[in-house]
């Protein structure tokens, strides 16, 4: 079992990119001064942040392939991927 959505992203003040359950509970930090500096690292936040719902999509459309909600929810996940990351 996953940890469940919404997950939320932000960047720490000594240069940590955050990843977090809705409880709190840390789910990956990034370290956003690594190389390469070309934005990777919030690229690679953004498909952490929105595993869960790529997750819960694949599964609805692996049920039943012509489902227009499970579709929505795959665009969803991708429009999550790519949110800008705030400042905490």
């Amino acid at each position: 079992m996953h940890t469940l959505p919404p997950w939320r992203v932000f960047s720490t003040h000594d240069g940590y990119i955050k990843i977090v359950s809705p409880c709190g509970a840390e789910i990956a930090t990034l370290d956003s001064r690594e190389k390469p500096t070309t934005g990777s690292q919030e690229k690679n936040a953004g498909l952490i942040l929105a595993a869960p719902i790529l997750y819960l999509a694949l599964n609805a459309l692996q049920a039943n392939p012509n489902d227009p909600a499970a579709h929505r929810m795959a665009l969803d996940a991708l429009r999550c991927a790519n949110l800008p990351i705030t400042s905490h």
